[in-house]
């Protein structure tokens, strides 16, 4: 789909499957782009907003959801129309935002904040129907929570990563109770994406001669498989919608 100069990551399919929003950098700062699968044709849609990254559709489809770093400001929630117009922030915490993910009732957004120490994660989420309320953290004495971030259909749980460096495990969060379920077991795993009906998660796993390869498992952890064995690593895998 891509073939340029640049490092295109972050890929999120819109609802109708006809386009891809990715962030893409050469150098310092991550911008975000449109890939139209119809015709392979691309649009830049931010330019020296910053930093752009961890971009997500809404349900409708109208508005991209991404995580924005200005030059003098922290890492914060913003969202612009699905053809990069009218970027604006919707949530600047106390401190940075390092992934993000709309609900799929839209009515919220789970995020990855740090808390503390400079890289050291909590998952929050806001409710887009009181925009005055604080956000709410739901997860609790999880070392290394990461920045990808996925919902269930049934906008009932969320798949995080968690772990020390080098040996992270995917976790199934309970949106209710912030209760964690561990789902994985070794391999250092990341970036996990439920099926559309809710019965599979892909994720990318380092277990093989510490090369990253897509696996997919039931919602519950079992009948774990390889997807891909390539000689390049691969990374954040999403599901066609």
């Amino acid at each position: 789909l891509t073939n340029t100069v640049n490092n295109n990551y972050y890929p999120a399919l819109s609802p109708d499957s006809k386009f891809v929003v990715y962030a893409s950098n050469q150098y310092d700062n991550f911008d975000l782009y449109l890939l139209n699968l119809g015709n392979s044709n691309f649009t830049q849609l931010t330019s020296s907003l910053g930093n752009s990254f961890s971009p997500d559709f809404s349900r409708d489809g109208k508005q991209i959801l991404f995580v924005n770093k200005t030059a003098d400001g922290k890492s914060a929630l913003w969202v612009m129309g699905s053809r990069g117009e009218n970027p604006r922030p919707i949530y600047t915490g106390p401190s940075n935002i390092v992934g993000a993910a709309w609900s799929p009732d839209g009515k919220a957004i789970a995020f990855a904040m740090s808390v503390n120490l400079q890289f050291a994660y909590e998952i929050f989420l806001l409710d887009l129907q009181n925009p005055n309320a604080a956000p709410r953290q739901l997860s609790r004495d999880l070392e290394g929570i990461g920045g990808s971030i996925d919902w269930s259909p049934d906008g009932k749980n969320l798949l995080i990563f968690a772990g020390p460096v080098a040996a992270r495990e995917i976790y199934r969060l309970d949106v209710d109770t912030g209760d964690a379920t561990q789902l994985t077991f070794g391999g250092n795993n990341a970036a996990a994406s439920y099926s559309p009906d809710g019965q599979w998660i892909v994720y990318n796993s380092l277990r093989k001669d510490n090369q990253a390869d897509l696996f997919i498992m039931q919602f519950n952890g079992h009948t774990t498989r390889q997807l891909t064995d390539f000689p390049e690593p691969d990374w954040q895998p999403q599901w066609e919608p």
